[in-house]
Formats: C-alpha cells, structure tokens, sequence
C-alpha cells in the first residue's frame, strides 16, 4: 500500500460521507415539510 493511496482513499471516504450527509439532511428536510402540510 502506498501511503499516497491511502491518503487518497481517506479523501474519497471523506468525500463521500460528506455528500451521503448533505442527502440525509435535504430528504429529511422535504420529508418534514411534506408531513407538515
């Protein structure tokens, strides 16, 4: 394992649990709003 790949790899999972979030967050945002109306 290259220690650039790791890097890599650790950026990439960041990345991704980042964005998953930024989803959750939003669909539980429009979720609310419908269940409220």
């Amino acid at each position: 394992m290259f220690p650039i790949n790791q890097i890599q790899a650790k950026d990439l999972v960041l990345e991704a649990g980042f964005v998953i979030s930024l989803l959750l967050i939003v669909w539980f945002a429009f979720s609310v709003a419908g269940k409220s109306k």
